[in-house]
């Protein structure tokens, strides 16, 4: 029997049509994969299976049943509970505390000892491994993401969706993360797993849906399928392989300044920069896309227009006497939405509300708009071209500067 059945799923906003005419359909006890590149819709389809948006068209069937999914509340009554991409646990709390948190049973006097036992029941059911006295904020990130999904347990969830759940997560929390997802299964529970990386959808699923440009492009069960084949689905096209090094998180922030260097020296255009501001390395003409974006490179709730300024204020053409021209400020971000095809519903949308893909857009077109000497670069861009966002004699004329005028950067 369908778990889940969304028929005619239709979300726009604004302009953008982010689900065009969505049938997906997941079974009963199963894990399965919601596939596609960064901004094809797949988070926009699940937060309104969570109640976080309401379609625009289409309907909704939970165990064969027509549901009306209003809120989060709504999901949590139908067993629905998911798991964002970015935690909501509140650090100065403890394990326990986040998980009871808005469903504390006992009324008016809380009944610690019945929670405790209800927790541990299902820390030691599907093995966490993890200390409810713990504050979260002493936690690693995938013991948070650990607390995230007994949060949705302990609300008696049997539909768990996760969104990009290994993005922040090491190889060892990865494969702690699937024994976890798979021991969920065993004891019936259904699992929607939105993911972008082929190598993940390939291991750990049952059956797989493709979204690209906001629809569905591709169903099938895994094992009849490879990651070749993914890939061109994804993306519309034949694509190779992009193998990305990890580990160079020291040498981004020697480079770029937030660490300083115990030893040695660093030579930019011809000046010594070791001993400078994050501030003062920019204008010496780098241009810096971050591995964490939402960390160094972004402010979620600033719109996009605002966020193009990030970096920049300083700038006499932005700047003038203290006063922010907002006119050249749109122009410019304008044309950098225009040049990377970004999907947004306008400039005054909080980038927050972008998808991943489209937030790197963002990201990359201010950098590369200011004719940077030397282009920092840690995992985003190459992010985009293994998800098929673009070629790569795109990144390459990218990275040479040559799409924003011609110059070489």
């Amino acid at each position: 029997m369908e778990a889940i059945k969304m028929t005619g799923i239709v979300k726009c906003f604004g302009r953008v049509r982010a689900n065009d005419g969505i049938d997906f359909a997941v079974n009963e006890q199963e894990i399965h994969c919601l596939l596609g590149e960064n901004g094809t819709g797949k988070s926009t389809l699940m937060n309104i299976l969570f109640g976080l948006y309401h379609q625009d068209e289409g309907e909704i069937f939970i165990h064969g049943k027509k549901a009306a999914i209003s809120n989060p509340n709504d999901a949590y009554e139908l067993g629905i509970g998911m798991v964002h991409q970015h935690f909501m646990l509140v650090n100065q709390l403890t394990v326990l505390e986040n998980i009871i948190m808005g469903k504390e049973p006992g009324g008016l006097f809380l009944d610690r000892r019945k929670c405790e036992e209800q927790v541990s029941g299902l820390v030691d059911k599907f093995g966490f491994k993890i200390d409810l006295q713990e504050k979260v904020e002493n936690l690693s990130v995938g013991m948070r993401q650990r607390v995230e999904i007994l949060k949705t347990l302990y609300r008696g969830a049997d539909i768990i969706i996760l969104d990009e759940p290994t993005a922040v997560l090491t190889p060892q929390e990865v494969d702690e993360l699937f024994k976890i997802l798979r021991q969920l299964k065993k004891d019936g529970k259904t699992i929607v797993f939105i993911t972008h990386k082929l190598n993940e959808t390939m291991a750990l699923s049952d059956r797989i849906t493709v979204l690209r440009k906001g629809k569905v492009v591709y169903r099938c069960k895994t094992s009849e399928t490879n990651e070749k084949d993914l890939a061109a689905k994804m993306v519309g096209r034949s694509v190779e392989t992009v193998m990305t090094k990890k580990g160079q998180q020291e040498l981004e922030s020697l480079i770029i300044g937030n660490k300083k260097m115990k030893e040695g020296s660093l030579i930019i255009n011809g000046t010594e920069a070791r001993k400078m501001s994050v501030k003062e390395r920019k204008k010496l003409g780098i241009g810096y896309i971050p591995s964490d974006r939402h960390k160094n490179a972004m402010i979620a709730d600033f719109s996009i227009a605002e966020n193009f300024l990030l970096g920049y204020q300083d700038k006499p053409r932005y700047n003038s006497h203290g006063f922010i021209n907002y006119a050249n400020l749109q122009k410019d971000a304008q044309e950098q939405v225009e040049r990377f095809e970004t999907k947004l519903a306008g400039m005054d949308q909080p980038i927050g509300q972008l998808s991943g893909g489209n937030q790197q857009k963002i990201i990359l077109g201010r950098e590369t708009s200011h004719d940077p000497a030397f282009m920092l670069v840690a995992q985003p861009v190459s992010a985009l071209f293994e998800n098929g966002e673009y070629t790569k004699e795109e990144i390459g004329l990218f990275m040479t500067g040559k799409s924003a005028g011609g110059k070489n950067s």
